[in-house]
């Protein structure tokens, strides 16, 4: 018979959280702090492989038959920045982090 730890409804979605699940489900318990270093390192690894697999999936093939990788929205926001003639500087946001593709300049 499986047992299940139960969590608090706002630590669902967490690192922990995820460290904790998959602790459990390879039978080590649900306690990080009762792992050593060798477990909790392999814990983060597994962690850190299916969170890459999921922010950066493998290729799937598109309606028009071609592979290509699934883009997550959230991952590539849009903003949008009002620019003058002759204007060279301009502050960003704060959570700016870099340039995808280049400009677009519209009316």
């Amino acid at each position: 018979m499986a047992t299940y730890k139960t969590v608090p409804q706002d630590e669902y979605g967490t690192y922990l959280w995820l460290k904790r699940e998959v602790g459990g489900y390879l039978g080590l318990g649900y306690n990080p702090s009762a792992w050593d270093n060798e477990t909790s390192a392999k814990v983060d690894s597994i962690v850190q492989s299916g969170l890459m697999q999921f922010y950066y999936p493998p290729p799937m093939k598109g309606e028009d038959g071609e592979m290509r990788p699934h883009r997550w929205t959230f991952l590539s926001p849009v903003a949008e920045l009002d620019i003058e003639n002759g204007v060279r500087d301009y502050d960003l946001p704060e959570d700016f982090s870099g340039i995808i593709q280049e400009f677009t300049v519209g009316e």
